[in-house]
């Protein structure tokens, strides 16, 4: 009597292990592309938030709720970069509704220089306001947001705000 086997053995390559070293190759090859297109980018801006201040009872327009977020952002690449003021989101704790309200003209930094930003926001109330939050400010190396081929992540990080001072002199940033 013959016997078949139902599961002879094999030898080489199959199509099962063909497979398998497909979907294991596949992520390497996208982390090494997104890795050589930010080398070819250069580093990311560095951003240091200095502070929120409330531009007081309807001085700086028409918004009584009108607030100005100070960073400074330094271009520490050897490539002209491109800050995106419109993308800029804040969310806080306790919740006091932030969106931006400023001007959506990008921003343009020279190569390892720094600027000091004050962005507009408006909020939900108009009192000197203590809070911890985050924020996201998009970048990148052309003038209109999302143009980018490089696919940058936004500058995201944490802030504290003791307190936002009334000041009047911010208006006319």
């Amino acid at each position: 009597m013959t016997h078949i086997d139902p599961h002879p053995s094999q030898t080489g390559i199959t199509r099962r292990t063909v497979a398998r070293g497909a979907a294991w190759s596949a992520p390497v090859i996208a982390v090494a592309g997104a890795a050589k297109a930010a080398a070819v980018s250069g580093p990311r801006p560095t951003v240091q938030f200095n502070g929120a201040y409330k531009l007081p009872g309807r001085s700086c327009g028409n918004n009584p709720f009108l607030y100005g977020f100070e960073f400074t952002i330094t271009n520490t690449s050897t490539q002209t970069i491109w800050i995106y003021p419109n993308t800029l989101s804040v969310s806080t704790t306790p919740n006091y509704g932030f969106t931006y309200s400023g001007s959506t003209t990008a921003i343009q930094l020279a190569p390892n220089a720094s600027q000091t930003f004050l962005l507009r926001m408006t909020g939900t109330n108009s009192g000197n306001l203590t809070f911890t939050g985050t924020y996201s400010l998009g970048w990148g190396h052309c003038a209109t947001a999302g143009c980018d081929t490089y696919g940058h992540l936004p500058i995201a990080d944490s802030l504290v705000v003791n307190g936002t001072p009334p000041d009047h002199t911010r208006c006319g940033y």
